[in-house]
């Protein structure tokens, strides 16, 4: 009934899935150094934030 499981998998996956990777990881990059060389204006409420809340923040909504 269950031979299937005892098979060998003979999956090979393409070359070529690597590159919508890489792709998606050097965007992100390009927009975090983006959003980091933008002028800082200090009238944002987000400057003014002190970095643990950021980073208390950030884990929150990633979580959530």
């Amino acid at each position: 009934m269950y031979n299937w499981i005892l098979k060998k998998d003979e999956y090979v996956p393409q070359k070529d899935r690597d590159l919508f990777i890489d792709r998606n990881i050097l965007s992100m990059i390009s927009k975090i150094s983006r959003i980091k060389n933008q002028r800082r204006d200090s009238s944002l409420l987000f400057y003014r934030l002190h970095p643990i809340v950021k980073f208390i923040t950030t884990i929150v909504l990633v979580l959530a």
